[in-house]
This record gives structure tokens, sequence and C-alpha cells, in this order.
């Protein structure tokens, strides 16, 4: 390439002394310095032999716009073609790195999502604890998780599990004097979408019509739902997650 530059600077007589007798050499030896020698003195004297007629500047202004067009094209193609094999390594990273923040730090799903978790629930001879740490120790045993919940175990009436994907969601159905609540744990979740603050760290939101409160506890979401207003969950959630 650099042979043939200067291949074009001595056809220009822009070359140094060296720089000439070197190409002079070139063109005794090599056939193609030749042959590219020959073509740029034909297009010289092709052009050379044209009378000089402005060009219109619209006609021009289009020609160099089609002219960048084509060398942005070049460039972006050699680039692609020189690169290819680290922008696929530079791509295979950011997912396997995304995958891995994911499983880090959690993510988010939106209310319609947990409205479809709730459904695909199935109850479960579940345990009969005697303690709150050992429905807590449950919850982990099946979830990987183990949220800050504090529960009486006379209140429980029953638990559910739903497996969606590589994680499993628990359910947990309690009472207390006003009737039937429930509370889900969906592992692998920090936060859920489409939610309102309420201050505390916990945010209200509607699960398939229902009224619910939520709250992010390690790399798990935790959300309360029942048939009552927003600030009576609260006040529950409050008293569940100490």
């Amino acid at each position: 390439m650099k042979d043939l530059n200067l291949v074009h600077g001595y056809a220009d007589g822009e070359l140094t002394a060296n720089e000439r007798a070197h190409v002079e050499s070139l063109l005794q030896s090599s056939p193609q310095a030749q042959a590219e020698f020959e073509a740029i003195k034909n297009l010289k004297s092709f052009l050379a032999a044209q009378p000089s007629k402005p060009v219109e500047p619209a006609l021009w202004k289009s020609c160099a716009k089609r002219l960048d067009e084509i060398d942005r094209a070049k460039r972006t193609e050699g680039f692609i073609t020189r690169y290819a094999w680290a922008l696929s390594l530079l791509l295979f990273v950011v997912i396997m790195g995304g995958g891995y923040l994911r499983r880090i730090h959690g993510s988010s799903v939106g209310t319609g999502e947990v409205a479809a978790y709730a459904s695909s629930l199935v109850p479960i001879s579940g345990p009969k604890p005697r303690q709150a740490e050992q429905l807590n120790t449950w919850i982990n045993d099946q979830t990987g998780q183990r949220p800050k919940i504090t529960l009486d175990p006379s209140r429980i009436l029953g638990v559910a599990i739903a497996d969606q994907g590589d994680r499993r969601i628990v359910s947990v159905r309690f009472t207390d004097q006003s009737g039937e609540l429930a509370l889900m744990v969906i592992p692998g979740v920090t936060a859920v979408d489409g939610v309102q603050p309420m201050g505390n760290g916990m945010f209200a939101c509607k699960i398939d019509k229902m009224n619910g409160v939520t709250w992010g506890d390690g790399d798990c979401a935790v959300v309360l739902i029942g048939n009552r207003d927003y600030e009576y969950l609260r006040t529950v959630a409050l008293a569940l997650y100490r």
C-alpha cells in the first residue's frame, strides 16, 4: 500500500530524490506498480483534455454526499470485519454480565406478573410450625431466601408454591381479626413495578383487583395481599416485617 501511494506521488512530482529513486526501481521490477503508474498517467491525460467547465454546485454537493456515504460504509465494513471477533466477545460478555447482575442484584416484575404468579400457586401440605423461625426456615428451603417475617404460627391457614423458571415462589395464607390474608415471597426480585410509595420502604400495589403492599428484603420481594385498605395492609406488613 505504501509503495502504491508513492507511485501516485511520483506521478504528481511530489517525492523526494530518495523516494523517486525507490519508485523508479519499483517500476522496473513490479508489474503491479507499472500498471498503477500507467493508469494514473492515463487518468491525468484524460482530465487534462477535458474542458474547464465549472461543476454545478448542487450536482457537486450531491456527488460529495454520496462519496462520503460510500467512504463511511467502507470504513464501517472494514472496522466490523477487522474486529468482528472482539465485538462478538463484547456481546457475549454483556449478555453473561447482565445475567450475572440479575442473579446478584435481582430484578423487577410488574404487578401483572405478580398476579400471574398468584394464579399459578398450588396448595401443598406445608409445615405446621410451632415457632415463627420454623416458617422462615421452610421459606428458605423453598426459595433460597430468608426474609424478615415474624408470623404467629397459630394464624397460618396453609401454604402454596409455584415454580417459575429457575425460581420457586411461595405463598402463606394466614388470618387476622378481619379475615384471610396472603403473603407471597418472590425470590430473585428486588422490586415490583407500577407501585406507589407509602413510606417505611413499603409500596402500595393492585394485584388481580385486590390491594397489596410490597417491600424488598435482600434478594426477594415480599407482597402482602388482602381485601383491606392500603393503610390497614401497611400496618400488618410493618408488624410482620420486624
